[in-house]
């Protein structure tokens, strides 16, 4: 129970910084806030992965499926095919599809090739968790196969190494596969090395894990004013391998930071940990709707329908951008716990 709640503090403490990063948050808590915040939610999937999904590759399979590729397929589409009717008039996009366009999109949808990013401007996430995953399932398996748990460590640290390879060579275009971003080979090296601590019985626990891991999360902050960037916008080899480095060491740092805060339940802090989800795709939706809000107010330009918010408001977009998913999820789980004749509903 308490491996649970650090996992789901510090995700919510994660999906929060993405939140007031989106907000536009002063650029000394976002360049921090950059090192770990979407590399942890890699990392504790590698974590979290299951021996039992090696032995049930279609079951594995088929609950990515359903947990990843469905919200990302439906809402592209639903981004695409309001794009004409409703994005375009309100001045979120700047030109409207044809019809051609239209089906070319969709079709990339299925195969997780495109995004509509106007209104889901991070969906790149959940396509890089789903080609990481993809590969990650093969690679363990693999690996799990070496005759003593000595090699098998030695095969994952040979995997990690050769995906950070990977990256370097299509960042630098040495490589090129399709659909495949420098991104999606870093999250499989943050989901692999996770799984390698936890072969290791490294379950980033301890008496004075708190105080460690608010000294480590300073350094951080300090080491952020030099050195920042994002998975997305990475370029070069020397600053892909420094930023994986660094982003593990944060996300450690984070996570001995919140195995001591799982000492105190903060019920707040968990229900946002259990819903990131929601507020990962409902976000960005909300900032429009208090965009469009703010012009009507204060007689603003429609071109900031096109932004991510209005400067100077980043403390009331993030309470938006928080609020109003949650808003979403509460009778969601609610029904689902009527539904299931009163049993608890996550």
């Amino acid at each position: 129970m308490k491996l649970d709640l650090q996992i789901t503090y510090a995700k919510a403490i994660c999906i929060l910084l993405m939140v007031l990063g989106h907000a536009g948050v002063p650029m000394v808590v976002h360049r921090f806030s950059c090192l770990f915040h979407m590399p942890l939610f890699f990392f504790v999937t590698g974590f979290l992965f299951k021996d039992d999904y090696l032995q049930h590759g279609i079951v594995f399979f088929k609950k990515k499926l359903k947990s990843i590729w469905w919200p990302y397929v439906c809402w592209t589409i639903f981004s695409i095919l309001i794009h004409n009717s409703v994005l375009f008039p309100l001045q979120i996009v700047g030109e409207t599809y044809k019809l051609k366009q239209i089906l070319i999109k969709i079709i990339c949808a299925l195969g997780m090739a495109s995004t509509d990013a106007y209104i889901l401007p991070g969906f790149w996430f959940l396509r890089d968790m789903f080609y990481a995953l993809m590969m990650a399932w093969p690679t363990i398996k693999i690996c799990k196969m070496a005759s003593s748990p000595r090699r098998q460590k030695i095969g994952l640290v040979l995997a990690i190494a050769l995906s950070l390879l990977l990256a370097v060579s299509i960042n630098l275009k040495w490589l090129w596969i399709p659909n495949l971003k420098t991104s999606a080979l870093l999250a499989l090296s943050y989901m692999l090395s996770a799984y390698l601590l936890k072969q290791c019985a490294c379950y980033l626990k301890g008496k004075h894990s708190l105080w460690a891991g608010i000294a480590m999360l300073l350094f951080m902050w300090w080491l952020s004013r030099y050195f920042s960037t994002s998975m997305t916008i990475i370029q070069g080899a020397g600053n892909i391998l420094l930023y994986y480095l660094v982003s593990m060491v944060s996300v450690i740092a984070l996570l001995l930071f919140c195995d001591g805060l799982a000492r105190v339940e903060m019920p707040w802090l968990k229900y946002i940990g259990m819903h990131t989800m929601d507020i990962f795709i409902f976000h960005f939706m909300a900032f429009k709707l208090l965009t469009y809000c703010l012009i009507q107010l204060k007689e603003l330009p429609m071109e900031y329908m096109s932004r991510f918010a209005v400067p100077g408001y980043w403390a009331l977009y993030t309470l938006v951008g928080v609020l109003v998913p949650l808003g979403i999820s509460w009778p969601k789980a609610s029904c689902k716990t009527w539904l299931q004749g009163g049993k608890e509903a996550c």
